[in-house]
């Protein structure tokens, strides 16, 4: 193993004692929360685009592991997400 493979190994084993998470899964958190943030003004599959995500069912799939829910639920649920009338905004993708 290089000294550069060596390094990124202590690296994710260091975030994993750390964080109490390995860091492939705290990146898939990451990468679910950047997609969530953009959801509501946008598509989904444009939402996982931005994220990193390979197209929009691997959002969906991380969603569903991570969470239990679907991104769209997830939008629907997050605070402050209605309009001054109490109904929820008309935006496209959530």
């Amino acid at each position: 193993m290089g000294e550069g493979a060596q390094a990124l190994c202590q690296a994710g084993a260091s975030v994993a004692m750390t964080v109490g998470i390995p860091l492939a899964r705290l990146r898939q958190w990451g990468r679910l929360r950047g997609a969530i943030a953009v959801l509501p003004g946008t598509s989904a599959a444009a939402a996982a685009a931005v994220a990193g995500f390979a197209d929009q069912a691997h959002l969906t799939r991380t969603s569903r592991t991570l969470t239990g829910r679907t991104p769209a639920s997830l939008c629907r649920a997050a605070p402050g997400r209605t309009s001054l009338r109490g109904r929820a905004p008309s935006r496209r993708g959530c």
